[in-house]
């Protein structure tokens, strides 16, 4: 039979029929239901911290415990991961996504769609060319055909005079002149 103590001890945590089980069974006994309580202890501590009331999981067993705050732990991960993307989207929109309903931020969205379809892309912004840059060749006294570089600007100063390629081009006494000097915004035309 067990001692005493061992029986008083199984009593207090709650061991049915503890004078019925001998020393070791109680010992055993004993240290399953420390555990247990232990295990509730940090189940409770885990509810308290989520915010939830002890009151409401009293009567719960440690397996049905450990599985609502797994399933309410998942929850405010969830619901972080979406406060996070809401930050996340509203950091690149400029506009707060969890003050406005979804209709305005739908609306909002449809604009800057808009907008930014109306923005060229670089490629369309490639092929526009500016009015006074030409890609026409002029020919030489010399019978060969030149043209102005890709990087000539669309005005340039020669011989201190201001003029876009279109007006040089027309004048060609001066696009002569330039090719005879080796203008750099000049090339030959290669076929």
């Amino acid at each position: 039979m067990a001692n005493e103590k061992i029986i008083k001890k199984a009593k207090e945590l709650g061991i049915e029929n503890a004078e019925a089980l001998n020393e070791t069974q109680l010992e055993k006994a004993i240290k399953q239901t420390e555990a247990s309580s232990k295990e509730r202890n940090t189940l409770l501590k885990r509810a308290k911290e989520l915010g939830f009331d002890e009151e409401l999981f009293k009567d719960f067993s440690n397996e049905d415990l450990k599985k609502s705050l797994s399933e309410a732990e998942e929850e405010r991960a969830l619901e972080q991961l979406n406060e996070d993307k809401a930050e996340l989207i509203s950091e690149f929109l400029g506009l707060d996504v969890t003050e406005c309903s979804l209709k305005d931020l739908k609306n909002y969205l449809d604009s800057k769609i808009k907008e930014l379809s109306a923005t060229p892309s670089l490629e369309e912004k490639k092929e526009v060319v500016p009015e006074g840059k030409t890609d026409k060749p002029f020919k030489a006294k010399n019978g060969m055909e030149y043209v102005f570089t890709s990087d000539a600007p669309e005005k340039f100063r020669f011989a201190d005079v201001v003029k876009t390629q279109k007006e040089w081009l027309e004048d060609s006494e001066s696009y002569q002149l330039m090719i005879d000097s080796g203008v750099s915004y000049v090339k030959i035309l290669k076929k």
